[in-house]
């Protein structure tokens, strides 16, 4: 998360695993767990990473709930739903979506920019900054139109080529299926 005066700051989402019940034993350590964890990097990191000592990490936690057609309790959407819950909180919506935050949130109302990362996402170095600095560029600059309920010119979401890692090809026979031939551009 990029805020407009380039202050950065990271955020875990996170859900619990499908559950035949909405609560399992165990639960509660575990976002305890991420909780300290979460408290351990702000402390660490209080006023080396931003200038005026605010949180830089955060954790978003949310509980499961129940899923009809899945007959299971889990994350609403899972991982579409997460980015949409996030963003609906840092544009000011309730933030009675995620059941555990960790972090002062007020800092986050001038956040401009969300790059998301997988567990399995490799971002190497300075890509942020250049996908920052394309979208920031005036060119660039989504215009929303309110008629049509979406954005009509510049851009509101960038998405970086996506490849398959040379080891992830031989993880399963879906991967080397779809994995495809990597040439010379590994």
């Amino acid at each position: 998360l990029a805020n407009q005066d380039s202050s950065l700051h990271f955020a875990l989402l996170t859900d619990f695993p499908d559950a035949p019940q909405q609560t399992l034993p165990g639960d509660e350590a575990l976002v305890r767990r991420a909780r300290a964890g979460i408290d351990a990097l702000n402390e660490k990191y209080r006023g080396t990473r931003n200038d005026n000592g605010d949180d830089t990490f955060f954790l978003f936690h949310r509980p499961r709930r129940w899923n009809a057609e899945e007959r299971t309790w889990m994350g609403y959407e899972r991982k579409r739903g997460k980015l949409e819950e996030l963003n609906g909180l840092l544009r000011g919506a309730d933030v009675d979506r995620f059941s555990h935050i960790v972090g002062d949130i007020g800092v986050l109302s001038n956040v401009k920019f969300v790059i998301t990362l997988d567990t399995d996402t490799q971002l190497p170095r300075d890509s942020a900054r250049q996908f920052v600095g394309a979208i920031a560029h005036p060119l660039n600059r989504p215009y929303f139109d309110p008629v049509r309920q979406r954005v009509t010119e510049g851009y509101g979401i960038l998405q970086p080529r996506v490849a398959v890692s040379l080891p992830g090809t031989n993880r399963s026979l879906y991967a080397r299926l779809y994995g495809g031939e990597p040439g010379i551009d590994p």
